[in-house]
């Protein structure tokens, strides 16, 4: 029996037994931990790191031992991400909220205390592009660290999360710099105006360590100019990645280091699910959006021009599909190894491997294997690893010649073969589900977020004093009501601001998206009266409404899309209409 018919029929007996379960859970569970204390908590513990990887279809289980599984956490666990978040049996209840605020509060205040010098308040953020918003630390990820305290001392809110949240506090380091600009006085002669800013040049998370580097450029905008540091990279400092994560798991778990991924693993889905607000099991069950992995790879990375190439190098060698007709090597799986193996990038060596052979190309196929399934796809003439075109076709070739040894049902074991991890495994599928969800989801698929008669004022990109414009903004009367182009948590509420108080913004609301992107209203008039930080919105539910505020010329919202951790902006144009627009654009909803 494969994986998928074994969760098939696992998912089928959890239906009949879940009720049960849940009925019985709670009373079970909270004597068990009663009473079982420390001990219960760790064979818990143990358990829950095969559940979840087994239900988040990253390992398989025997049907009948994952059951037992399943309704052994149901009586434990189930409570928590559906918002039950002090196991006292209502959801989403008064209680619950106030312990969703503690935490929420605990998190804010290590966020507000961020400066590695501690001279600066960095919440709300400081520097120059607000950039602060990529790093900061959510009250989900604190919650998910002190569960196994929760557990352990029936408490609502473990005195340790102030200590964890401490622990996975984001570090900024900043600089001071200036923004000059300078424009001719009709005298012949000049004045310049001079802004003194923050500029974030290293921000330490949890993740990973991120250092920002900057250029000092003087750049003309009509007969100004304009001298400023400008940002040119961000780069992640690859040893550090999950380093203070997982050295704090490890801590906290008393475990060892070879269980480091897995409980690393389980803190981000308990995080997400909670976030989520869905019960925890039956989360992982539907979860196949893999909105984690989505945070970690947006689709728009990918190079226009290889999609194509994706597409029709699955259909050209599949030899396998699934029920609908589909290649099961699709796009999405080649795409996946691309963005894992070597980022999209068309050239470049690997480290060597246990034969001693380098990896090649984008795809990194190692010399013998590339004589084997090497082709000249681009018609150069050559089959060369290094070019994009071939090294993507190939590996359509090679994975569909594993998957069919293996009688066309087990892609696992065809994607080991091309990299001997089940980590990388397990990477792969997840991304190319993701990839999926956003072909399905994505660009003409938003809310255009005015709810009325709209024109377009500037559009992304858009040179303005020498710095490129990284929203879209869309002109409306004041009033006029604001919707969210996605569905997700509030995580901003910045108001009380005014035209031209001093603010850039003004009053603004940011939203992480269901697609996994931070989505940023600004220059609102007001917020919804229901609109809450750290609660869900829905596509098209109303957020607020036009205004002025802030440093505007006018009412409108200005819209930005920030993609994940790394805060690359991302064209709002292409995401909400497919393709770019022009200014003076004017539609009504």
């Amino acid at each position: 029996m494969d994986e998928q018919q074994a969760g098939r029929q696992t998912q089928q007996m959890i239906n009949g037994a879940a009720n049960a379960a849940v009925r019985a859970g709670w009373k079970a569970g909270s004597a068990a931990v009663r009473t079982g204390g420390r001990i219960l908590g760790k064979m818990t513990k143990l358990a829950l790191k095969k559940a979840a990887l087994w239900l988040a279809g990253l390992i398989g289980l025997p049907a009948l031992f994952a059951l037992f599984i399943v309704i052994l956490l149901l009586g434990v666990y189930a409570v928590v991400a559906s918002g039950d978040l002090n196991y006292s049996k209502t959801v989403q209840g008064e209680d619950d909220r106030a312990v969703a605020k503690m935490y929420s509060d605990t998190a804010e205040e290590v966020n507000k205390h961020a400066d590695v010098e501690g001279k600066l308040t960095t919440l709300p953020p400081i520097s120059v592009g607000a950039l602060e918003n990529r790093y900061y630390l959510d009250w989900p990820m604190v919650y998910a660290a002190d569960l196994y305290e929760m557990q352990i001392k029936r408490t609502s809110f473990s005195p340790k999360a102030t200590e964890k949240a401490a622990v996975l506090a984001p570090r900024f380091l900043y600089k001071p710099s200036t923004i000059v600009v300078c424009c001719p006085d009709p005298d012949g002669g000049s004045s310049c105006d001079t802004e003194s800013v923050y500029l974030l040049i290293m921000a330490d998370t949890y993740k990973a360590t991120y250092v920002h580097s900057y250029v000092r450029v003087t750049e003309s905008s009509g007969k100004c100019s304009i001298t400023y540091d400008k940002l040119v990279g961000i780069e992640e400092v690859p040893e550090t990645k999950w380093k203070r994560l997982d050295a704090a798991l490890l801590e906290w778990y008393q475990e060892k280091p070879e269980s480091a991924e897995v409980i690393r693993q389980l803190t981000l889905l308990a995080a997400e699910g909670v976030a989520e607000q869905k019960p925890w099991l039956a989360w992982l069950l539907d979860r196949e959006k893999y909105i984690q992995s989505i945070r970690d790879a947006w689709m728009a990375e990918i190079p226009p021009e290889y999609i194509p190439w994706f597409q029709d190098a699955a259909d050209k060698y599949a030899l396998c599909h699934d029920e609908s007709g589909k290649p099961v090597v699709d796009w999405a799986v080649l795409a996946a190894i691309a963005k894992i193996e070597n980022s999209f990038r068309a050239t470049g060596e690997g480290p060597p491997n246990h034969t001693g052979e380098l990896g090649q190309g984008m795809m990194q196929f190692l010399p013998s294997t590339w004589s084997k399934f090497g082709v000249d796809a681009d018609g150069d003439g050559k089959a060369d690893p290094n070019s994009p075109k071939d090294a993507i076709y190939a590996a359509a070739n090679y994975l569909n010649a594993e998957l069919a040894k293996a009688g066309c049902q087990n892609l696992p074991k065809a994607l080991w073969v091309y990299n001997n991890s089940d980590a990388y495994v397990q990477k792969v599928q997840q991304l190319a589900n993701s990839y999926r969800w956003q072909e399905a989801n994505g660009a003409g698929k938003y809310a255009v977020p005015i709810a009325g008669c709209w024109t377009v004022t500037d559009t992304y990109g858009r040179m303005r004093k020498g710095i490129p414009h990284h929203g879209l903004d869309l002109g409306a009367v004041a009033g006029t009501a604001i919707v969210a182009c996605v569905g997700g948590e509030v995580i901003l509420l910045d108001g009380g601001h005014y035209h031209n108080d001093g603010s850039i913004y003004g009053n603004q609301v940011v939203i992480r998206g269901d697609d996994g992107n931070l989505w940023v209203y600004a220059h609102m008039e007001r917020f919804a009266d229901s609109l809450r930080k750290n609660e869900r919105v829905e596509t098209w539910q109303p957020i607020g409404t036009v205004g002025n505020t802030g440093k505007s010329t006018g009412p409108h919202l200005h819209l930005e899309v920030r993609n994940g951790y790394l805060g690359n902006t991302l064209n709002p144009e292409i995401l909400l209409f497919g393709a770019p627009v022009s200014m003076g654009t004017t539609n009504c909803n």
